[in-house]
């Protein structure tokens, strides 16, 4: 009986440890309560699974089990301390759309001391269990006819699924999670976004007398809340300050998700990809409006296949992707953008296009600028007082600081050319940098409004100004989802389709009535008012 009640104890032991922990380190959750059930509902599978298993093979199937058992419970425990949320399938899309330089920076923001402890008590358990254990006290344990363990693993997975606690399962997540990706990645494929033509109808572009050439600039993790320019107490946004009476800054602009491929293919798309015949991209349509279309990118392709936003960008008549170091291991200031920037200007074709996608204050945020843009140190404005929220906070506002620097820039050169032209600035999501809640970063699992409150802000030429009349109301209400309609409206193109109550410059422009965000589909009211 002590036997057996040992092996048991390998099993159950490691999940009320890691339930523990997660109350000690968190509180009383819901979430706890449920992961715990699951846990033991997933062990009791496993044992009874490997109780049907005979001969040499059960001993090494029992350890095989074993660890990917305990690195399961370590691995949602690490991710729950880290997002105070389960892991779920936007998380997984998110780490297979990551290059390894982000990995690094991640694991540098994210991993504490505390963590390597629970990564050193998984590694212990693994190797007691190898030594001590015996797979033979499957025999005794579960003294039960074949059929009827069968239908306890079914009855089990059974319960788990019903009950919905299936959620917090990491192996089910990924499976399933992997799954999806595939599927999306082979829709994906299937649309051809990379060809230079997409399926427009009718399109037309309004012609100008000077040169019109049209810049739009993507930020990346910038929330609007620490720019000066939107009232925040630290001059952030110098450059843009200094500018202000001639540029538009809508104050109520939100991005629907908070990781930068989901956000952009419903900025950048016509239907975000719900119907192959008729899914086409900004590039696309201003390919076909007859512009000369650019993209200059310090973000890296990444994965088996490329991106959305890669795929995208190489239907562009240019492109130029800057963040291809060996491994990925060091990241390029977005300065190193500006001589492509600086070459697209000089183009001689009478209709240039021109996107620039910066790598802005993606963490880790002291990475993203030069030692002489360190401007904030000491005390910050968050309400959080521990030395990694003040580091942070900081870090944050010196590289906000920086890319204001680098927009200035391409600012003033756009305005030299003395054509009709504009520039956009937004950013594709946010981030909660210590504003609301304790905690760096963004996910669609366990939002905050600072995730998709984003910068949006234009400057206009004389030009442009006089060629196109434009609704000038900064306070709209409006998501990025539509983006695409915005563009072709603020660059004179019409098409078929074209919905002039769906672009925030047109007069026509209709506020929604919701602006749901996120994996949880929050009311964006609502999570305000919950924040």
């Amino acid at each position: 009986m002590k036997q057996r009640i040992k092996f048991l104890a390998w099993w159950f032991f490691p999940v009320i440890l890691h339930s523990v922990y997660q109350l000690l380190m968190h509180g009383k959750r819901a979430y706890v309560m449920y992961d715990a059930a699951e846990n033991t509902a997933f062990a009791l599978i496993i044992l009874l699974i490997l109780s049907i298993l005979k001969g040499k093979w059960r001993s090494f199937v029992t350890r095989a089990s074993y660890v990917m058992f305990i690195l399961t419970l370590l691995f949602e425990g690490l991710y729950y301390d880290i997002f105070a949320t389960y892991f779920s399938s936007s998380a997984l899309f998110i780490f297979l759309e990551t290059n390894t330089a982000e990995a690094f920076e991640f694991s540098e923001s994210y991993l504490q001391p505390r963590m390597w402890t629970n990564v050193i008590i998984a590694v212990l358990m693994i190797f007691a269990f190898f030594k001590r254990s015996d797979a033979a006290q499957l025999k005794t344990i579960f003294k039960l006819p074949i059929l009827i363990k069968f239908i306890a693993v079914i009855l089990l997975g059974y319960l788990i699924k019903t009950s919905g606690y299936i959620i917090a399962n990491v192996p089910y997540a990924i499976l399933k999670s992997s799954f999806e990706y595939y599927q999306e990645k082979q829709k994906m494929q299937a649309y051809q976004v990379d060809r230079p033509e997409g399926n427009f109808e009718n399109v037309t572009a309004e012609n100008s007398e000077d040169q019109q050439i049209y810049v739009m600039v993507i930020g990346e993790s910038t929330s609007r809340r620490h720019l000066g320019i939107y009232g925040y107490p630290r001059e952030t946004t110098p450059n843009f300050k200094k500018k202000q009476d001639e540029l538009l800054v809508y104050s109520d602009i939100v991005s629907t998700s908070a990781t930068t491929i989901q956000s952009l293919k419903k900025a950048l798309t016509l239907n975000n990809f719900k119907d192959p015949k008729q899914e086409s991209t900004l590039i696309q349509l201003m390919n076909q409006a007859g512009f000369e279309t650019h993209w200059i990118s310090n973000q890296k392709p990444v994965g088996i296949y490329d991106s959305f936003v890669t795929q995208m960008a190489k239907a562009s008549d240019h492109y130029t992707f800057k963040n291809t170091t060996i491994y990925s291991s060091v990241t390029p200031y977005d300065d190193v953008l500006l001589p492509h920037y600086e070459a697209a200007l000089e183009s001689d074709a009478e209709k240039v296009f021109i996107a620039v996608h910066l790598l802005g204050t993606h963490a880790k945020y002291n990475y993203r600028y030069p030692e002489k843009f360190e401007y904030f140190k000491g005390q910050s404005p968050s309400q959080f007082q521990h030395k990694t929220a003040q580091e942070t906070v900081n870090q944050y506002d010196n590289a906000i600081r920086y890319v204001d620097h680098l927009v200035k820039k391409m600012n003033d050169q756009l305005e030299k050319k003395q054509a009709n032209s504009y520039l956009l600035y937004f950013s594709d999501h946010g981030d909660e940098v210590y504003d609301i809640r304790d905690f760096q970063g963004h996910n669609d699992d366990n939002p905050t409004p600072a995730m998709f409150e984003i910068p949006f802000v234009l400057w206009r030429s004389k030009a442009h100004k006089q060629q196109f009349q434009i609704a000038e109301d900064t306070t709209r209400a409006a998501t990025i989802d539509h983006l695409i309609y915005s563009m072709s409206d603020l660059s004179g193109v019409d098409f078929k389709r074209f919905q002039a109550e769906k672009s925030i410059f047109s007069k026509q422009y209709q506020e929604p009535n919701k602006r749901i965000l996120g994996s949880r589909r929050d009311e964006y009211r609502e999570l305000i008012k919950k924040d």
